[in-house]
Parts: C-alpha cells; structure tokens; sequence
C-alpha cells in the first residue's frame, strides 16, 4: 500500500489515466495503434501451390508469389500474440519493385531470390545447427572431428555486399528453466536464418514436424508426381440424396471421393442438401420439363411431378435426357461421368459426348425394363458406349444381361456401409441420444420427415427391455413386411418399423400388438435406433440388388436375418462366413416363408444376451471386411486410373 503523495501513488495515478484515455481513444491498453484486418491478394505468378496439392501438406502457412487464392484477413490481436511468441511470419502487402520480378506483382511473404543456387551452397542441416559463439562458426557433429567441419567452412556462400537476404522467420528458442551448475553455464542455443535457397531444395527433416513445411518428406513429392492427378467427377443421379438404396449410395460416393481429394458434383433434384453430409462435393439441380420425374416406384417429390418411366412417351424421354445432358456438358470438361442406373442415366451420360461410366441398380432393371423391348433395346445402347458398367453383385450382373443382353466391361463392385457411423453404442447412451435426434425433427407431418412425437414415443417403447426386431424400408409389398408379421405371431417380441409408402395403412391394420411405426428416419436416428434393437429382419418378396440396411445393422452390432435370394443372399453368406459353425443357417431364410423365419427369430431370442451380442460382432467384422464406403470408392475408380 503506497503513501499519499508518495512517488510510485503519483505513478500509478498517471498510468491509469493513460490507459483511460487510450480506451477512449479507440487504442489498445499497451499503447500500440489498432489497424482493421487487411486481406492479402493472391500471387502475380498464380499456381497451384496454395497449400492445397497433392504435393503440399494442410495447413501450410508459407505462401509465396506462386499462391493463388487469397489469404483472409487477420485480425490485429492474433498478430500480436504471434509476434509476441516470436514466429510472426511476413505476411506483407504487394512492394511492386520494378528492379525486383519477384515483387512485379501482388505477394506476400516471398524470398530474395537473386542467383540459382551453385554447388558450393550450404546445406540446410548446417544453416539449422547451432553456432560458436567464440570460434564463428558452426559446431561439429558427434562423431565429426573439426577439420571436417573447417573445410565446410571455407565453402560456404559469401554475401554480396548490401545483399543480404531477408529473413523469413522469427525463431527463437524456447526459455527454459535452468536447474543445476551445467545448466546455468550452457549458452542458449541459436540457429542461423534460413536463405532464400530453402524454397529450391528438400526438407531437411520431417517436414510434418515444422510449422511450415511445405514439401513431402523424402521420396513424397516424387511419389505424388508420379501418382495420377486428383480426378474431376460429374456424378449424375437424378432423383434425391435423402431416403435409402441409391439415394444413399450417392452421397456416399460423393462424400468418400470428396474427402480423397477429388472435384465433385452431384447432379440431382434435391433441393435441401445442406441436410446431408457429401463433404466437398457441390450439388446443381437441373430444370426438368414440365417438371416430369421418370421412377420406378411412385413416391411424392417436392416441386415435382413423379411418372413411371414405362408411361413416358418417346417424346417426353427424349426431352428429359437433352435437358439433362446439356446440363451436364456445360460443367464439362470432366474426367469421368459417373451416372447411376441404366436409364435413364445412361442415355443422359452418353448424350453428354464425355467418358462415362454407369451403376446398375435393381430398380429399374426389375420395375420398368424386363418385359419391356423397347426400354431393354434403349438401355444396352447405352451401356455399349460405357467405359465401365459396375454392379452391385453376381445377382445384379445376371439380372442386366437377361434385360439388356451380353455387356461388355462389367466389374462387380458391390455397395458399402459407413463402418464409422454405424457402430456398437451403449444401450443408455443411444437411448439418450435417440431422443435428442427425435426432439430436433420437424413436426410438419410430412411422409418423408418422422413421424410428429416420435421423442414420446420412443421413450415409453424403450423404457420396457424387450425383445425388439427391427425393418427398415419403403413400406411397400414388395419389401415383405406383411412376411415379418405373420412371423412374429406367438413370439414375445416387439417389432419397430422404420419408412415410408402407401402401403402402411394396410400395414399398421395387420401389424401385432405394440408394433411401432416411426416414419422415415434418417442415419442420424438410425445409428442410435439399431443398438436398441436386438435383431434386424429384411423379409423382401421381390430381388434386391444389395442388402444395405442389413450391412448397416451388422455394422452397428445387430446379427441380420435376410430372404435367402438375389443380392440379400450375398450378403448373408458373408455375415455367415464370421458365424461359429452350426450357427450360418441364422443369417438367412427361404424367401416368403413366414414358419421359417420364426424358428429364427425363436433361436436367436432363446441365446443367452452375450452370445448373441457375439453374433453380432462377428457380423460387424464382416462388414469391415467387405463393405466399408472407402474401399468401395477406390474399387470404383480403378479401372480410370489403369
């Protein structure tokens, strides 16, 4: 406590009027001016070295003249603190000297660059090692006697008089505690400044352990220079990104060939795909005439008006395809044209005169083509002209050769689950978050949103533990839901519907006591819904191209019972191959019989909890094996890259 009148009160009383009127200046407490954020332009000599290519590493924060996006503005306080730690880096606006080319134009933080480097330069492991402060020069390495270090010495580059490159970073180590008589006597240790010559050779060391580092490690940059270039994709789909089947086999590829680097864009009619995650991909939705939807199955689109494909006049398809197609050709050039489904994304990926490829899914081949010659004769022309034609399975691959005929270039690469978000969950964790899923859904009654009070609902369905089996689908005949019900009689179980169709009326009459319909959820829900479930049934009549839903129940910890056809057989035959022995007849059942899948379902409730909690592993190992998106997307990619 100081005096009244004492010197250091009359100190105090000053400072603090100085820093009030710095406030009500509009200045910082420590007296130094405040300047708004400047942006910095990108480099005169623009280039793909922003920090970005395949040949860089993220988050690389020394730019130069080559850079060609710009860097966003700072705000001052950031500055401070870097500058106040000591590696502030030049981030300088445009000198424009006319005597220099390297400031002809907009750049920042951009060396001297005054000779090509000669054979005598010195090497960056010597300009990074610490320096006699006694003997002026460098300090040998263990295991070096000094001689060699002299002659080093002789060769390093003299400095032109008055050129004397700028330093490019402020590097300073840090202060440590000194402990014992050693410690005190050590000089803290320093590191030349690096010269401009830094930018034309290799890291000196691993370059992701410096803050800075703007090339690959030894042999990185060349590999990256010999690896194929980031591919540019137009993926074509037609329809929405939300739903199942191929909706969620677009974004998936999208989101998997965005995250692997390469430039993507859906084309699509969805209108709201800031809902789901495609990670970079963009989305354009193309103008339709007369707003005419060709589908296989009748749903309700929002804005549009939905018309099996069969019913579309030639006039009418032909309209669809040119409006499509020359939507596509104005983002060409591309690499490759990924369309799914032989019509009618074949027919717009081949009007649109770019390499094309094209996905086979069962949809259309069994809804609107078989039976059809003139839509079967439209399809194979457009396969013919196909630089590769993927199916999801020998089931699908059988199905497009009876439709359309021997086709040429067929790989088999079937679908995929995201292993990542479909996992194991705690029963009290999923539960909890469950309902905080269904609390943010929107209560508009909408057949594709869920159902309005599904948060009530799911707490008192879950709040009994009961044996739960759950479908979740389109709710149409074909997919056999009437199949699980008639299964379900006399067994103590709880069935949980998940989808949307016209055909639930009927469905929620026949359905057994306690049987809950949710609506249509989306992923969100359905990675906290399965692990509440015990065991996951996809009872479809009519052949499927690939079982996703019960690869995603595996995924996450269900074992899934599946018709034992087309595609749903494939996928039991691999659950079944992760099974002890005796227990792979569990995984499947004869298609449309109810007797048999209720002698499952009893087996499968009468295990202990534990091992059909092993059962369900085992299938989740499977789909790692077999299913993940990410190989999925690679396997696609490979016959472009050959």
């Amino acid at each position: 406590m100081h005096k009244p009148g004492s010197s250091a009160a009359c100190y105090n009383t000053f400072r603090c009027y100085k820093l009030r009127s710095r406030r009500s200046c509009g200045g910082s407490p420590d007296g130094r001016r405040r300047r708004s954020p400047v942006s910095v332009p990108p480099g005169a000599d623009a280039g793909a070295e922003d920090g970005k290519g395949s040949n860089l590493l993220t988050g690389d924060r020394r730019v130069h003249q080559h850079q060609r996006d710009p860097d966003p503005a700072r705000s001052l306080r950031v500055r401070q603190i870097r500058k106040a730690g000591r590696r502030l880096q030049h981030r300088l606006a445009a000198r424009r000297d006319p005597e220099d080319p390297a400031d002809a134009g907009p750049a920042q933080h951009r060396a001297h660059r005054r000779r090509a480097p000669r054979p005598g330069d010195r090497q960056l492991a010597d300009l990074r090692r610490a320096r006699d402060q006694h003997r002026r020069r460098l300090r040998h390495r263990r295991g070096e006697d000094r001689s060699a270090d002299r002659s080093r010495h002789r060769q390093r580059v003299r400095q032109a008089p008055g050129q004397r490159p700028r330093q490019e970073h402020h590097r300073r180590s840090a202060r440590r505690a000194r402990v014992g008589r050693t410690a005190r006597c050590r000089r803290p240790r320093r590191c030349r400044r690096e010269d401009h010559l830094q930018l034309l050779r290799g890291a000196p060391r691993d370059a992701r352990r410096r803050d800075g580092a703007h090339v690959e490690p030894g042999c990185g940059a060349a590999l990256c220079a010999l690896l194929p270039p980031d591919l540019k994709i137009i993926l074509w789909h037609g329809y929405l990104l939300g739903g199942t089947g191929s909706n969620v086999y677009t974004r998936a590829l999208a989101r998997e060939w965005g995250n692997s680097g390469h430039d993507v864009t859906v084309v699509c009619q969805e209108r709201h795909p800031e809902r789901y995650d495609i990670g970079s991909a963009r989305v354009l939705v193309p103008e339709l005439p007369d707003r005419l939807l060709p589908v296989f199955v009748l749903d309700r689109y929002e804005g549009l008006e939905p018309r099996l494909l069969q019913d579309f006049t030639p006039d009418e398809r032909e309209r669809y395809v040119e409006a499509n197609a020359s939507f596509v050709r104005e983002l060409l050039p591309a690499d490759i044209v990924f369309a799914n489904h032989v019509l009618l994304g074949g027919p717009v990926a081949s009007a649109a005169g770019a390499r094309y490829a094209v996905k086979a899914h069962g949809s259309e081949l069994e809804y609107s083509m078989r039976g059809r010659p003139e839509l079967e004769r439209w399809g194979a022309e457009a396969l013919a002209g196909a630089d590769a034609v993927f199916v999801g399975s020998a089931h699908i691959r059988s199905v497009l050769e009876e439709v359309v005929g021997h086709v040429d270039r067929v790989h088999e690469v079937p679908p995929g689950v995201d292993v990542h978000e479909f996992t194991p969950e705690d029963r009290l964790q999923a539960f909890a978050r469950l309902l905080m899923e269904a609390e943010a859904d929107p209560q508009d009654g909408d057949e594709r949103h869920p159902d309005p009070g599904n948060a009530t609902r799911f707490e008192t369905a879950f709040a009994r533990d009961v044996p739960t089996v759950v479908y979740v689908g389109k709710l149409i005949e074909n997919k056999g839901v009437q199949v699980l019900f008639e299964a379900l009689d006399g067994l103590d179980v709880r069935a949980v519907v998940v989808g949307f169709g016209d055909y639930r009326h009927e469905l929620e009459a026949s359905a057994p006591p306690g049987t809950l319909f949710t609506g249509a959820l989306e992923h969100r829900h359905l990675v906290h819904l399965l692990p509440l479930c015990d065991v996951a049934v996809v009872p479809s009549i009519f052949p499927e191209a690939f079982g996703m839903v019960a690869a995603e129940a595996a995924a996450a910890g269900l074992p899934p019972v599946v018709a034992a056809h087309s595609g749903l057989a494939e996928i039991a035959a691999g659950v079944a191959a992760e099974y002890p022995p005796g227990l792979e007849r569990l995984t499947s059942f004869p298609n449309g019989d109810a007797d048999a899948l209720r002698e499952r379902l009893g087996e499968l409730f009468a295990m202990p909890a534990p091992e059909r909690q092993a059962l369900g592993l085992a299938g989740r190992r499977a789909v790692e094996r077999n299913w993940s998106w990410t190989r999925v997307a690679e396997r696609l990619l490979e016959p472009f890259r050959s």
